[in-house]
């Protein structure tokens, strides 16, 4: 009965069991799933590009925002159209989705093209999605539109190779436009008044009326007292067109530049020189039809072309409000530093890292002025650097990394002080100081150190420590002895040591002459090749029967044989017919069954070739086995 009893209490305490995991199973999913809820909740990514920001009245430009998530239904973005630009095309919808190692991917795309209709600074809103209440914007594009524009123009391009909004090349008073120069190169510079480090970007603009095919770059500009940085532009560049007191020009940017003053004063900007090839019309030619590049209608030529060389007026940077220890820093930066580890023993090495990052010179950034307890011993630091243009580029963005290495001398609680760095901001005209945190390193002594002597100048000192473990016993007799010769230099084969160099060079000498002499002899190593080339011969007769080739594989054995024999008696293989075969066969002392042997496998060969009944796979593959046999037979006897 008892067993029974507690038989049941078993079974009780099993259900009981398995109904508590269930109920935790449940739960488990359920948190699961609301708390992952939020996380699928869709994000979106808003992009908005423009194909120029500088433009003028009539030209057309591109406008295009896409959105990208991990959803199948993009959502339509919302877009708002300033009323200075008029849609010409669109919105021109596409939809993209994609499935990338599990991992689902679209992307919505709206193109607008769009006619400048008003001159000015326009600004057309960030466009965003709203994904119930979720609001994902792009960013605002800011585009400048100028008058005196050609109603027609318009092109394609991207942000590098928009078109500069005014240009340092114009025409003279009373100049027509008859008189401006069909092909001219511009240098565009924003701003032309800046300050020490402060950036300005030059942009060289190719203006042609002429048919420009291509054009080469024979010589840079100039930038002594600049600290310079290539922008890229399109390759090929973008071709717009340009209205200039009344000619009509087509344009396209060739070379952009950033420039970061490092001096003040009125710094100049040499000329840049390129070659262009021009298509002209040919002088006295009749104008028809056939007027074209291909019968004739026109001509090339190579046309050089300079720009005016131009300056920048730099700026010194105001004295209200210089910090002192002030180093030349402008731009706008933050400042960062931390170490890998906070807690360690003395005599182990911690690393600090202080990161400069944001916008200006990121190359002109000097090593942080970095102040450390005279206890910790530390070592010039590794730097890195990385930079990019911005959006705009306006100016460079990027970081600049130094990387310490320390190591604490002294136990107990060690302060690094705030690293500061002072710059001066263009933007705001105004000196900015930033600084790092306090950083504290709890330094635990090493064993073996006395703790109680860590006020010890210099370090505290170690314990004295019993060393007579350290000192290994001294054998105090020989293990024994045995006798040496005379020294090497004593000997008899020392001075007969230094003949072998000069035997090494005689026998080097005997060896290129022999060499320079086969090197001469054709024919002698025609005769040394004509096995290995004969047994090439008949692999590709084997390879042409495998193939089905039979007749190629025929051909390939008769041509074999005949080139052998051409090789090892130096006779020229045209010559060689079956009476001169005889002839030489018999000349080498070959044996009568030799000779009627090679002939029968040439006759074979032959009536194989033009016979229409006699290519024969079987026949084919016996042939080559006797021609290999032969070769090995009589080669050593047509050696000699």
């Amino acid at each position: 009965m008892d067993t029974l009893h507690r038989t049941d209490k078993t079974r009780n305490l099993q259900a009981l069991a398995a109904f508590a995991t269930a109920v935790l199973w449940l739960a488990g999913g359920l948190y699961l799933f609301f708390a992952a809820a939020p996380a699928y909740a869709k994000s979106y990514e808003v992009e908005a590009t423009i194909s120029r920001s500088y433009a003028a009245v009539g030209d057309t430009l591109t406008y295009k925002v896409i959105v990208q998530g991990s959803s199948t239904s993009i959502p339509t973005p919302e877009v708002n159209i300033p009323a200075a630009f008029r849609v010409l095309v669109g919105p021109a919808s596409s939809l993209n989705v994609q499935w990338i190692n599990g991992r689902l991917t679209g992307s919505r795309s709206l193109t607008y093209v769009l006619m400048c209709t008003a001159a000015g600074e326009h600004t057309i809103p960030a466009p965003y999605v709203d994904s119930k209440g979720d609001v994902s914007r792009g960013k605002e594009l800011s585009v400048t539109v100028e008058t005196g524009g050609n109603s027609s123009g318009g092109s394609k391009g991207n942000t590098q190779s928009a078109a500069p909004p005014d240009r340092d090349r114009t025409a003279k008073p009373g100049q027509s436009s008859k008189e401006l120069d069909p092909i001219f190169l511009d240098v565009h510079i924003k701003p032309r008044s800046v300050y020490l480090q402060e950036p300005a970007v030059v942009t060289y603009t190719l203006y042609f009326r002429e048919d420009v095919r291509t054009y080469d770059v024979r010589k840079l500009s100039t930038t002594e007292g600049f600290w310079t940085e290539e922008l890229e532009v399109k390759q090929p560049p973008d071709i717009f067109n340009r209205v200039i007191n009344g000619a009509n020009y087509r344009a396209a940017i060739i070379h952009k530049l950033l420039l970061f003053p490092t001096r003040t004063g009125e710094l100049t900007i040499g000329p840049m020189e390129l070659v262009c090839e021009v298509n002209q019309r040919r002088r006295g030619g009749r104008s028809s039809f056939f007027d074209d590049p291909f019968f004739g209608g026109f001509q090339t030529e190579n046309r050089e072309v300079r720009s005016n060389p131009t300056t920048i007026h730099v700026k010194t940077l105001p004295e209200e409000g210089r910090p002192d220890g002030f180093d030349d820093i402008v731009g706008n930066y933050s400042i960062k530093a931390e170490v890998d580890t906070d807690s360690l023993q003395t005599n182990e090495s911690v690393t600090l890292k202080v990161r400069v990052s944001g916008s200006g010179n990121i190359g002109f950034l000097p090593e942080p002025d970095l102040t450390v307890p005279p206890d910790i011993e530390i070592y010039d630091p590794e730097t890195k650097q990385v930079s990019r243009p911005t959006a705009n580029h306006q100016t460079l963005h990027g970081y600049k990394e130094f990387t310490y290495l320390m190591i604490p001398r002294r136990p107990g609680q060690q302060r690094i002080k705030p690293i500061e760095l002072s710059f001066f901001n263009p933007t705001i005209n105004a000196y900015r100081t930033v600084s790092t945190e306090e950083i504290m390193l709890q330094v635990a002594p090493a064993a073996g150190w006395a703790s109680a002597e860590e006020g010890t100048a210099g370090g505290a000192a170690r314990e004295v420590r019993t060393l007579g473990r350290d000192i290994r016993w001294i054998h105090q007799s020989t293990r024994g002895l045995r006798k040496t010769g005379p020294p090497l230099y004593q000997q008899a084969a020392y001075p007969l040591a230094y003949l072998v160099p000069a035997l090494i060079v005689v026998a080097a000498l005997l060896a290129r002459r022999r060499m320079d002499k086969l090197a001469g002899d054709v024919a002698g190593q025609r005769s040394r090749k004509a096995a290995k080339r004969a047994l090439s011969a008949l692999k590709a007769a084997r390879d042409d029967l495998a193939a089905n080739r039979i007749e190629e594989g025929y051909t390939a054995l008769a041509r074999g044989l005949v080139n052998y024999l051409a090789d090892r008696t130096h006779n020229p293989a045209a010559e060689l017919d079956r009476n001169r075969i005889e002839m030489v066969l018999t000349a080498r002392n070959i044996p009568d069954e030799r000779r009627a042997e090679l002939h029968q496998l040439l006759e074979r060969c032959n009536s194989a070739r033009f016979t229409p009944d006699g290519l024969d796979a079987n026949t084919l593959g016996d042939l080559i086995e006797q021609a290999r046999s032969w070769i090995m037979a009589v080669d050593r006897t047509l050696e000699t």
